[in-house]
């Protein structure tokens, strides 16, 4: 009976007088949450994280309560160097925005610019050893649709190779 109904009323609002009979039915999606805009990086995150790109260059992060440090390192020495100020309401260039997403994850995105970071905290295990770990990585809304995206690994040691893993992207788009 609701689905015939729901048929009647769909044909109805094409022919446009849909506004009157389609209103006792009540939708069952929800909509999504937004993203809460965080004022600190979380205890979790926060320390010396490094990882390898795919050109197998050293990246390192440094997470304190109100910045972001990033660097490229080349034979242990740094090459180039960024630092980023959290905050909540952007005043210059250099300034990032934290967004709390769904399931642990968090979007990391530069002030005046379309470039954003998602991390989330998880472990990784090589021969045994279980390691505490950054997924690092950027997920467009763009990119086809799949439940389990490769994220780059950052470690709180360098393991002198990239390190790759398939995460859930649930709660992340």
């Amino acid at each position: 009976m609701k689905r015939f109904v729901l048929q009647i009323g769909l044909v109805l609002a094409s022919l446009g007088l849909g506004g009157v009979f389609t209103a006792n039915i009540t939708p069952t999606a929800q909509a999504a949450t937004t993203p809460k805009n965080m004022k600190t990086f979380p205890k979790k995150m926060r320390g010396t994280w490094y990882y390898r790109d795919g050109n197998n260059n050293t990246n390192r992060m440094i997470f304190t309560k109100h910045t972001l440090k990033k660097a490229i390192l080349y034979d242990g020495k740094v090459q180039r160097k960024w630092t980023y100020r959290l905050v909540v309401k952007s005043k210059k260039m250099g300034d990032v925005y934290l967004n709390k997403n769904g399931h642990g994850w968090y979007t990391v995105s530069v002030a005046y610019t379309d470039a954003w970071t998602d991390y989330k905290r998880g472990t990784y295990t090589i021969k045994g050893h279980k390691y505490a770990a950054l997924y690092t990585g950027a997920v467009s809304v763009l990119d086809p649709v799949r439940k389990k995206v490769s994220f780059d690994m950052a470690m709180h040691k360098d393991h002198g190779r990239a390190y790759t893993k398939k995460v859930s992207i649930k709660g992340l788009l």
